[in-house]
């Protein structure tokens, strides 16, 4: 029996970028926003965001994240209201840039930031809310419309979507038109990988403009500091690789789709899903692996060690979630019940391009035969 790893990054051949490589040699322009980044942008404009809006690479999500909250938040404010069902870089964004980090227990269906605990906690804390920093769960369509509402009565937003770049629906890109700010992680393991980087789209083209500057040091058009700044710039390279994967897009994310749909197919048909196994309830998504709930009586470690036996490699995000790490149970949450339910019983299944179906029968029919429930 082969191992099955979690995750297996790809990224597209370096023959597909040979052009762009050559032109960087050519040009001696490796960063600070170079013509093949610009070039980058633009495409990622036309091609995704219908040219509505704004965006700017940046050297990776984490930073972009840092970027946009420092930009974004109310000065007198003192807290940044985000889920404990993140991933830690959410959390120490905020944190990076002073803040403190308030927990709101998510929705039990989606795994979202439940809206009405968020808007009683605003309603609150009033003006000690310095930002608020939902997540987008595993790459998914998480609704906006209260998001955009609150950016309108001045509650600044910034959305961590890292996964989710690249998802569509009805013809729209995710988070297209929104007033707040997006950001989206090109790490080697997301779905739209190029090794390392990010991206931060906003509405708000103006504020992108000033996220631009801040990236470079706080740098004006005569290189002068005039603002908070650091060094967030995404190289050349990196642009290079990322207008490559524009290209091999389409055929990326079929794949990934289809190998969600063969997981999904299975649990039904083995019949797991009436036996407690669930999936998240959501409108689209674009995965990066397979998050999946195990039943009330299966607590995950179990399952995750039924798994390794088999040589299945699977993680536990979120789990724990950043309420119970060490660095963060000193900050402050809402009740986190449903946070720690869902925390109990998440699986995270492998899932990468190059995965056969054969390899997903494997993973599933350890799920039914390997994985007992307490009253089998």
């Amino acid at each position: 029996m082969e191992n099955i790893p979690f995750l297996r990054a790809s990224t597209v051949p370096v023959i597909e970028y040979l052009d762009e490589l050559k032109e960087i040699d050519t040009s001696h322009i490796y960063t600070n926003y170079g013509p093949i980044n610009q070039r980058f942008e633009e495409t990622i404009m036309s091609a995704f965001f219908q040219n509505r809006g704004a965006v700017t690479t940046v050297a990776n999500a984490t930073l972009g994240l840092m970027a946009a909250i420092q930009l974004k938040k109310r000065r007198k404010g003192k807290y940044a209201l985000m889920p404990s069902f993140t991933f830690p870089a959410t959390v120490l964004a905020a944190i990076w840039c002073g803040l403190e980090p308030y927990f709101i227990d998510i929705s039990i269906d989606d795994w979202y930031m439940d809206k009405t605990v968020l808007l009683d906690k605003i309603e609150e804390l009033k003006e000690e809310v310095a930002i608020v920093v939902p997540y987008a769960t595993f790459g998914s369509w998480m609704d906006l419309e209260k998001y955009e509402e609150l950016e309108k009565i001045g509650v600044p937003v910034v959305v961590d979507a890292a996964p989710g770049f690249g998802l569509m629906n009805s013809g729209m890109h995710y988070g297209q038109d929104f007033s707040g700010m997006i950001v989206y992680s090109f790490h080697a393991t997301k779905p739209f990988g190029i090794g390392e980087g990010g991206l931060i789209y906003s509405k708000n083209e103006e504020d992108i403009q000033r996220i631009k500057r801040m990236g470079n040091f706080g740098f004006d058009k005569n290189r002068e500091c005039t603002m908070m700044g650091f060094n967030c710039k995404m190289s050349e390279y990196a642009a290079a690789i990322g207008i490559a994967t524009i290209k091999r897009w389409d055929q990326k994310l079929k794949e990934r789709t289809r190998i969600s749909e063969w997981y999904k197919q299975l649990l039904q048909s083995t019949g797991l899903m009436k036996k407690g196994w669930e999936v998240q309830k959501t409108e689209a998504v674009i995965h990066q692996f397979m998050p999946i709930i195990c039943p009330e009586e299966v607590h995950n470690i179990q399952v995750i060690e039924e798994l390794k036996k088999q040589k299945i490699e699977a993680r536990l995000y979120f789990s724990p979630s950043c309420h119970q790490q060490v660095l963060f149970r000193k900050y402050k949450s809402t009740d986190l019940t449903k946070t720690n339910k869902i925390a109990k019983r998440i699986v995270s299944l492998p899932l990468w391009e190059g995965m056969t179906k054969e390899l997903v029968e494997q993973i599933v029919i350890c799920l039914e035969q390997k994985v007992v429930l307490v009253d089998e």
